[in-house]
């Protein structure tokens, strides 16, 4: 089947990895089509007082000069034909979009329409000025109701995958999203249950195993304080490095990939972290 990936593109190493996973993976799906947006946070002035008052008072999209407005797309431009000619040398059929506007809510609007969207973990703040990234991809996470593949510097392809189970309806979100992957790329998928003391839930890894059928499936009980210990903890036994986990909530995105404790996800360069709600 078809698969509509959407990939945000920047200047970052870590944006550049996610081009080069997001294109590995499409490759074995016949058919399917990968939209490469690129998001300009500035524009030109309209002319009109009201219009243009929050950009000029540091909102996004910032106003500026129609002339550094034409810099910031010819920049855009270049870096998608970079995508565009990187896929059809692959074979894939891409869109390149060269949209205007504020960049959370302009990849969250582009994502609606796709079935998986990949981004970098961090992206060009990061890259010029480190330790200051990384809001807007929390933002991203915790505004998007599709799927996201968050890539991080220097991955190059899907090796092996851990997927964080409880049972829950985010739980069953995050494995949909991975069983159309696991059916095509055809690895092994570490299904983690991370116990706290209360034993597995009965039937739980039976019920991971129907909701990935015809796929390959190694389950593990796993005894941690914090999820996010458990399923790294297998992630590296196994040496897998994409790490799937739903969330019923915001703030278990927040706590789970960007508390203090969490960085290691979040900078480690062997995890990419699928992510669904």
């Amino acid at each position: 089947m078809p698969l509509l990936t959407l990939l945000g593109v920047d200047d970052s190493p870590y944006s550049r990895a996610a081009r080069t996973v997001a294109l590995d993976m499409l490759a074995r799906f016949p058919g399917s089509q990968l939209t490469a947006l690129r998001v300009v946070n500035v524009v030109g002035p309209s002319g009109r007082f009201l219009k243009d008052l929050p950009g000029r008072l540091g909102f996004e999209p910032a106003v500026v000069s129609k002339e550094v407005e034409e810099e910031y797309d010819e920049k855009a431009r270049r870096l998608l034909a970079e995508v565009k000619l990187a896929a059809e040398e692959k074979g894939l059929e891409v869109r390149t979009v060269l949209d205007h506007g504020a960049v959370v809510e302009r990849i969250c609007h582009h994502a609606e329409r796709a079935d998986l969207t990949l981004i970098g973990n961090k992206g060009r703040t990061e890259s010029r000025f480190p330790g200051q990234g990384g809001n807007n991809v929390y933002n991203i996470l915790e505004a998007v109701s599709t799927p996201v593949v968050l890539v991080p510097e220097g991955a190059e392809d899907v090796t092996g995958v851990v997927l964080g189970f409880d049972g829950s309806n985010a739980a069953a979100h995050a494995t949909k999203a991975l069983r159309r992957l696991s059916e095509k790329i055809r690895f092994r998928v570490h299904v983690v249950y991370v116990d706290k003391g209360e034993g597995e839930p009965p039937g739980l890894f039976d019920r991971a195993k129907q909701q990935l059928p015809n796929v390959p499936v190694t389950t593990h009980l796993v005894q941690a304080a914090r999820v996010r210990e458990g399923v790294v903890k297998v992630a590296e036994e196994v040496e897998a490095n994409l790490i799937a986990i739903g969330f019923r909530g915001n703030n278990r995105v927040k706590n789970f990939l960007f508390s203090s404790s969490a960085d290691y996800l979040m900078t480690n360069k062997s995890f990419m972290v699928l992510v669904a709600h």
